[in-house]
């Protein structure tokens, strides 16, 4: 089993920043919408989905109760300083963070892949708990 930990540790008014885990190592940063956050705890499977808005194959989130939650490319995860939001309730991911956002978020979500594939790929369970502070 895969276990994929994200803390969420710097909050603000419309996004919440943290980091992300695999198997207890760093792997990125995370950026979150205060709206349509979801719930902190799991045990969440994480399984190979078609992100159909999105194209491609990304990690899907699998939360009871909510649809098309997954991992993806972005810096913005809220409109603020005249973005525009890039997540409905997903996790976007970044090499780095700043102020409200995530950044090199396709590096990042490029060696994410390349980590989830593996388990994959060796029908290994991937497991997502999420946690405050």
């Amino acid at each position: 089993m895969l276990s994929l930990l994200l803390q969420r540790m710097w909050p603000s008014p419309k996004t919440y920043l943290g980091s992300l885990f695999i198997d207890k190592i760093f792997s990125c940063y995370t950026g979150e919408p205060q709206i349509g956050l979801i719930a902190s705890g799991g045990p969440y499977p994480v399984v190979p989905d078609v992100g159909w808005h999105l194209g491609g194959i990304y990690p899907h989130i699998l939360v009871p109760g909510r649809t098309d939650l997954m991992f993806h490319i972005g810096n913005w995860p809220a409109g603020v300083n005249g973005h525009p939001p890039e997540s409905d309730g997903c996790v976007l991911v970044g090499q780095e963070r700043s102020v409200d956002m995530v950044v090199s978020s396709k590096e990042a979500f490029l060696a994410l892949c390349k980590k989830l594939c593996q388990a994959w790929q060796h029908k290994e369970d991937v497991i997502l708990t999420i946690t405050e502070g």
